[in-house]
């Protein structure tokens, strides 16, 4: 069975498992979410300019094929239709043209844009005339400005639209090529994070498991401690008792909270000279005049006087270095005792 702290070790250390890999999916997620998203809203922006672009183009070339017939149309019937559709063609031109102002991000764009904006100006001026040439039967004149003026800058502003359309597909090519790009690499990023995840997890796991494992050594250790009848007490370097067991307290007429903390010397009381040893790192052995094992008496303030042997045995690390010490004691009041009425 897992003791208390184990338990609460192996809960946050899985707790923390769990959220970093909540953590590196949830990053995931929404990096390819956000990812993928940015490629359609180019997509769709794109398309929406290639659409705008057409529209302007398709309209520029129905006016010009308009203003030809309201030419040589001889029905004024006919020339009126003609001239409606014209001008239904100029309305669609003018919302597609504004339209495709508010997407333009690119410098080549805004360029070509504003060249398209300066012919359609042009060519507007020549409708002008050429119309009021028409409804005033000035059909020769109207027939020289057409083909003198209205036809070239309806064929440049055609062939500006034509170039318009092709920049933006290679455009929206390179545009989708970036994103894809930055998506791949996104995708390699958050693989990166994943497999540093999975490492930190495993990490932790480790460190959960080994925690677990002392944690479980040093229980089992301490109840070896208090089962065993000789009493124990356990010191740092600097002799500072850092542990007891219930038959040491129960010697020394004393609890864990007053004991522990306390320097070795202060709270035992001895005689005949003979030092609980304390052990230091600069040492590296016991200080002189110190005794590995001995007897002794302790006189705790509500006791009687106990003779007792103690060992003292140092703590080492993997390096051989003293950390510690342990002294191992117990009562033989009652054998001092039959060995005195026997030397008698």
């Amino acid at each position: 069975m897992f003791s208390n702290q184990s338990k609460i070790v192996a809960h946050i250390g899985f707790t923390a498992l769990i959220l970093i890999m909540l953590a590196a999916i949830s990053i995931a997620y929404i990096q390819i979410t956000n990812s993928q998203s940015h490629i359609d809203q180019l997509v769709q922006n794109q398309q929406i300019k290639i659409n705008l672009v057409t529209t302007i183009h398709t309209t520029v070339q129905g006016r010009q094929e308009e203003l030809i017939q309201i030419q040589h149309a001889q029905d004024p019937f006919e020339r009126d239709q003609a001239f409606q559709r014209f001008t239904e063609l100029a309305s669609e031109h003018l919302m597609a043209r504004e339209y495709l102002s508010t997407l333009l991000t690119e410098e080549t764009e805004k360029i070509i844009f504003d060249k398209i904006i300066e012919l359609t100006a042009k060519a507007a001026f020549t409708h002008r005339q050429l119309i009021d040439l028409i409804r005033a039967d000035e059909f020769d004149k109207a027939h020289d400005i057409l083909v003198g003026k209205s036809f070239p800058v309806h064929n440049t502003l055609l062939n500006l639209t034509r170039k318009f359309l092709e920049h933006e597909h290679q455009l929206s090519a390179h545009e989708i090529d970036l994103a894809r790009n930055k998506f791949h690499n996104t995708i390699g990023l958050l693989l990166l994070m994943f497999v540093l995840a999975v490492f930190a997890c495993i990490f932790i796991a480790i460190a959960v498991l080994r925690t677990i494992k002392h944690a479980e050594n040093a229980l089992f250790a301490q109840a070896t401690l208090q089962s065993i009848n000789d009493a124990v007490i356990t010191t740092d370097a600097s002799g500072k008792i850092i542990y007891t067991n219930g038959k040491a307290l129960s010697l020394l007429d004393t609890n864990s909270s007053i004991v522990i903390g306390q320097q070795l010397t202060d709270a035992l009381k001895h005689q005949n000279n003979c030092l609980i040893p304390n052990i230091t790192d600069s040492a590296e052995k016991i200080i002189p005049n110190a005794c590995l094992f001995g007897e002794t008496k302790l006189k705790p303030a509500n006791l009687s006087e106990k003779d007792v042997e103690y060992t003292v045995s140092p703590i080492r690390d993997k390096d051989n270095k003293v950390q510690g010490s342990v002294l191992a004691f117990r009562d033989i009041t009652d054998r001092k005792m039959i060995q005195d009425e026997l030397h008698k």
